[in-house]
């Protein structure tokens, strides 16, 4: 089964199938964005973790939390340059103090939202948090350093 992806996301992350964990834009503006992932039964990673009770791998939640936070920053400099190509990669630099609350099973849509608490040369600090069935099953802080074409940023 092939997943139907916004295609605007594809233009703005680097990140591509297996390894994309957003969906969907569902909300952005210049400091937040809300994102959905909905686990399908035939993720490859299911498979082995757990054979008999498949559950989403903890840093594969946080992975899709900063693919979110990194569609922000992209949208963002997209809009200042007319040209999402600006930032060149996006690095997951730092995670802080996230708690995994609960457990993500298939067939579970998950609703990601990060908010920019601010920008420093090279960086953007994020807090985020992920929901599923109306529950947060993760919630924390993270990082992205960015690496711009013109060889500016880390």
């Amino acid at each position: 089964m092939k997943k139907l992806l916004d295609k605007k996301i594809t233009e703005l992350l680097p990140h591509r199938e297996p390894f994309l964990f957003v969906d969907k834009i569902l909300f952005v503006d210049s400091t937040k964005i809300v994102t959905s992932k909905t686990i399908r039964e035939d993720e490859g990673y299911l498979k082995g973790h757990f054979p008999d009770n498949p559950i989403v791998p903890g840093v594969l939640i946080i992975e899709s939390m900063a693919q979110s936070a990194g569609l922000l920053l992209a949208h963002e400099s997209n809009n200042k340059t007319n040209n999402a190509k600006h930032i060149d990669m996006l690095y997951l630099s730092r995670v802080t103090d996230i708690k995994l609350k609960a457990s993500v099973f298939p067939e579970e849509t998950l609703t990601i939202s990060a908010e920019l608490l601010g920008q420093f040369t090279g960086s953007a600090k994020f807090s985020v948090k992920v929901e599923a069935k109306g529950k947060i099953v993760a919630e924390g802080e993270l990082v992205l350093s960015t690496k711009k074409k013109n060889g500016g940023g880390k």
